[in-house]
């Protein structure tokens, strides 16, 4: 039986509901850590564990690279079936500078491991986390790439599950930029989900979330994320830890 490290109160579903789902079904031995970053990466790599469930942060300081979750890959690709068709690329600065002539602007970070989080700026607002960014990260504005794109309202989001390149579940998670869990996910989304995931970008690619927006009537991929640091939400996470466990059997 393969072992599982799981950072606590992290993702949604975590209160009593991850561990013991997991335990009861008998797929891993389960070991939750403590939220301290520095001693939880000692442990893990201690107990030589292969599997793990966590943050960002986590996962960078275990080695996972999750390069085919980075902006820079993905966004050429799917440029067209993206929410931000309009976006470009450019490091923090420029961005800043672009808040100046446009007004208000979608602005995340490249990187998969998301030194701040995706969302529209003003330019105050994106001064501010910048600031924040220098004084607790040791980050230039020079240093960070990001996407820049003109906002756009999606009115829904789901989350889509992909475990050895296969739907296992879902939900949705976002209305109208506000928190909206609920496990129901139309058959729309994971055809349209089912299509993204079965380009050759994904080839030798097997687990991996995707996240899917309704905007104006129309589905469109929001971004891609690690499976193993993506929240499931309301997802039926016998169906995932069940299928994420058969591909170790």
């Amino acid at each position: 039986m393969q072992t599982i490290d799981i950072q606590p109160n992290l993702f949604w579903e975590d209160e009593n509901r991850t561990p013991n789902i997991i335990e009861a079904a008998n797929w891993f031995k389960v070991n939750t850590l403590d939220s301290d970053i520095g001693h939880l990466v000692r442990l893990a790599h201690k107990l030589e564990s292969r599997l793990f469930r966590g943050s960002c942060d986590f996962a960078r300081r275990l080695g996972y690279k999750y390069e085919y979750a980075n902006a820079l890959k993905w966004l050429p690709v799917f440029r067209n079936q993206s929410v931000n068709q309009d976006a470009y690329f450019t490091d923090a600065e420029n961005a800043r500078l672009a808040l100046t002539l446009r007004g208000e602007r979608f602005i995340r970070p490249v990187a998969p491991f998301k030194d701040f989080a995706g969302q529209v700026f003003d330019y105050g607002k994106f001064d501010t986390e910048l600031a924040h960014l220098k004084q607790n990260k040791n980050l230039a504005a020079t240093e960070i790439i990001c996407v820049v794109a003109a906002p756009v309202q999606i009115e829904r989001e789901w989350r889509c599950i992909f475990v050895d390149n296969e739907y296992v579940g879902g939900s949705r998670y976002m209305s109208n930029d506000a928190l909206d869990v609920a496990p129901e996910v139309p058959q729309e989304v994971i055809d349209f989900a089912n299509t993204i995931a079965k380009h050759d970008y994904f080839i030798n690619i097997w687990d991996f979330t995707l996240d899917v927006g309704l905007v104006n009537g129309v589905y469109k991929l929001v971004e891609i994320n690690g499976f193993e640091t993506s929240s499931f939400y309301a997802a039926d996470l016998a169906k995932i830890y069940g299928a994420w466990a058969r591909q170790f059997d």
